[in-house]
């Protein structure tokens, strides 16, 4: 059932104080509020159920119904009532997260932080500029390295598909260094770009355990990706290089690369 004005008027002010908010914060007269339309590639409308590019969960701020929308995209309609949001994200914590479209300030409903709507916008447009001079540089925290296998395969075809992997990882520029571990010492020249790839010979098929502990022998303090030899990176990495990692995990399903695009196989690790 529909809540009642009462119970919307409460709800907001619920998340006002939660927020740390004032009065004249931007959910005050959120009733008063009419939906817009805005042009072409401008707003797209969210989704009530999830989906591989529907990927940002929350719910809208005037009926309160859960929605899932690209959190790439600057403004999302409500799937349920049309009301319109701003898509932004937090430049502290990297939490994307909806707010009125006509909002001045705004705060971060994980980390508490605030700033003005524009200042908000800009960390989300930065996070998908693909444009790495923008980036935060990579030191310490914000330094992404990728533990990885490499190993020839007795099938041609899958042999290419590991080569290419290895490639686009040595070529993306939000990994500082690619750590390849073999069961044998291996020319790698012709991948390397730089200094981008660190061999180390383990001596056996690598393990779960075995990346481990060389995370943690030589690259405690940096935020580590471990992958299969069949994965690569992609400009996604961004969000990392904005987040604080500290005492997180991040687990990843996989996005097979097919004609067209990508495509997510829910069946797939």
């Amino acid at each position: 059932a529909a809540a009642s004005t009462a119970e919307v008027e409460e709800q907001v002010k619920r998340i006002n104080l939660d927020h740390g908010a004032e009065a004249a914060d931007r959910f005050k007269f959120v009733q008063d509020r009419t939906p817009m339309t805005l042009g072409e590639g401008e707003m797209e409308p969210a989704s009530p159920v999830p989906t591989h590019e529907h990927n940002v969960q929350s719910q809208c701020l005037k009926c309160g119904q859960h929605m899932f929308y690209k959190s790439h995209v600057p403004k999302a309609s409500c799937c349920h009532c049309q009301f319109l949001h701003a898509a932004v994200e937090c430049k502290r914590c990297g939490t994307f997260f909806p707010c009125s479209h006509d909002s001045s300030m705004v705060s971060c409903p994980a980390c508490r932080s605030a700033d003005t709507l524009a200042a908000f916008q800009a960390r989300q447009r930065l996070s998908f500029s693909r444009d790495p001079e923008k980036l935060p540089a990579m030191h310490g925290q914000n330094e992404i390295h990728l533990i990885v296998q490499y190993y020839k395969d007795k099938s041609p075809v899958r042999q290419k598909e590991v080569d290419e992997c290895l490639r686009k990882n040595v070529a993306c520029s939000h990994l500082r260094h690619v750590h390849v571990l073999t069961e044998e010492p291996m020319d790698l020249n012709h991948f390397q770009r730089g200094d981008k790839i660190v061999q180390h010979v383990t001596g056996k098929w690598l393990s779960y355990r075995d990346a481990m502990l060389y995370a943690q022998r030589f690259l405690e303090g940096h935020v580590v990706v471990i992958a299969n030899a069949d994965i690569h990176a992609d400009e996604s990495l961004v969000h990392v290089r904005t987040m604080d990692m500290t005492g997180r995990c991040l687990a990843l399903t996989r996005h097979d690369v097919v004609r067209g695009g990508k495509n997510f196989n829910s069946g797939a690790a």
